[in-house]
């Protein structure tokens, strides 16, 4: 599971495609999570502060995605599937060492 979300004018959830950073909201932050009710609300808080937030399930995904879009901030758990968080911190730092990070 890999998608974006960003807050609608209307405050309802819009889904869009990972896109450049934009200059009109805070930034674009990857969510790493594996338990869907942990993501949720990591999500949704994320999307209070008016970030666009792209998510996954998945380290091979989330290697993929940080490869494709500029991020600027992860929140990863180590324990994920696919491969280990360990491993997509390495490729983040590697990819973007400039990105902020928050580890759950």
């Amino acid at each position: 599971m890999s998608r974006v979300e960003k807050p609608a004018a209307d405050g309802k959830k819009a889904t869009a495609e990972p896109k450049a950073k934009q200059t009109d909201n805070p930034g674009s932050v990857l969510v790493v999570e594996d338990e869907p009710s942990m993501m949720a609300a990591i999500v949704r808080w994320v999307q209070e502060m008016g970030y666009e937030v792209a998510f996954t399930d998945n380290g091979i995904a989330a290697i993929k995605m940080m490869k494709e879009v500029e991020f600027d901030g992860l929140i990863l758990n180590y324990g994920i599937p696919g491969v280990t968080g360990m491993r997509v911190l390495d490729e983040t730092h590697r990819v973007n060492p400039e990105i902020g990070r928050a580890h759950v």
